[in-house]
């Protein structure tokens, strides 16, 4: 067992399955649907989740951590005698880090390193991921926490819609962006930049789409930084399973895995929707480029 604990908030999107592989704790976030309240991979799994989502009347709500959630998972490893590092989820967008400093105030702060990611989702799981192999070779916390502020700035995220309506349920969109983009067939493109989501571009139609996703995924997999590439979806696994096995092909050498998101990022984007993450180089550009393959 290493002697660092990595604990992070469950907007990460990790499967459960990876996150015991790599002995991670996940903090779950609150997710309401009319009247009813359930815990992120605990009360509810992503595919209830979305199931519910695409049925209810009610547009879900996401509430994060509260100190005492942090408080009893910092303490259970605490009095196992392991330092933490905690990583969540941006702050720019969540108060998540500041429940988790409340916590750690009430405990052995010297034992308890808390990391802003300025991430979210897929951006927030590979740095998790991270944490987690360095703990599992023997770095120090002190070392892991270097690694992460590092890493932090060349850390990306980019997600397709599938859907404008979500985004205009959610506020990000107005109705009228939603009415036109809709009547035109647009899919957004969002990802987290300086901490916080933002816009960057649209294409028309899926299979264009699409396109721009494997020929940003594969640009970035010829940056000899990146060594592994999340692929996410919201409800279409079997294209989300064949996005993944074109990166498997084209880029054996590297590590590609493939996760369901979460209800952080499925209440904005909704159904369809399919994602990337990785940490090295990004240009704008490669979403504008038209020999798209």
């Amino acid at each position: 067992m290493s002697k660092i604990k990595i604990v992070v908030d469950s907007t990460c999107d990790l499967d459960i399955e990876l996150a015991e592989k790599y002995d991670i704790a996940l903090v779950p976030f609150s997710i309401i649907i009319g009247d009813e309240l359930y815990k992120e991979n605990v009360t509810i799994t992503k595919e209830e989740f979305y199931k519910m989502m695409q049925t209810s009347k009610h547009h879900p709500q996401t509430g994060l951590p509260r100190p005492t959630e942090f408080f009893e998972i910092f303490d259970k490893f605490l009095k196992e005698g392991r330092e933490i590092v905690c990583l969540t989820i941006s702050g720019a967008f969540s108060g998540t880090y500041n429940s988790a400093m409340v916590s750690s105030k009430m405990l052995d702060q010297e034992k308890i390193h808390l990391v802003d990611s300025r991430n979210s989702t897929l951006g927030l799981g590979l740095l998790t991921l991270e944490a987690a192999k360095m703990a599992e070779k023997g770095s120090s916390a002190k070392e892991i926490v270097e690694h992460l502020q590092k890493a932090i700035p060349k850390t990306r995220t980019l997600a397709m819609a599938g859907t404008l309506e979500w985004l205009q349920k959610g506020g990000r969109i107005g109705k009228a962006q939603w009415l036109v983009g809709s009547l035109l067939g647009f899919k957004p493109f969002i990802g987290i930049e300086d901490g916080v989501v933002t816009g960057f571009g649209r294409t028309r139609g899926l299979e264009s789409a699409m396109k721009i996703l494997k020929f940003v995924g594969m640009k970035a997999l010829k940056d000899p930084e990146v060594k592994t590439l999340m692929v996410g979806y919201t409800t279409l696994p079997e294209e989300a399973e064949e996005l993944a096995n074109y990166f498997r092909d084209e880029a054996s050498q590297k590590e590609v895995i493939l996760t369901r998101l979460g209800a952080a990022l499925g209440t904005q984007v909704g159904p369809g929707c399919f994602g990337l993450g990785w940490i090295g180089e990004f240009d704008k550009k490669w979403l504008k480029n038209k020999n798209s393959k």
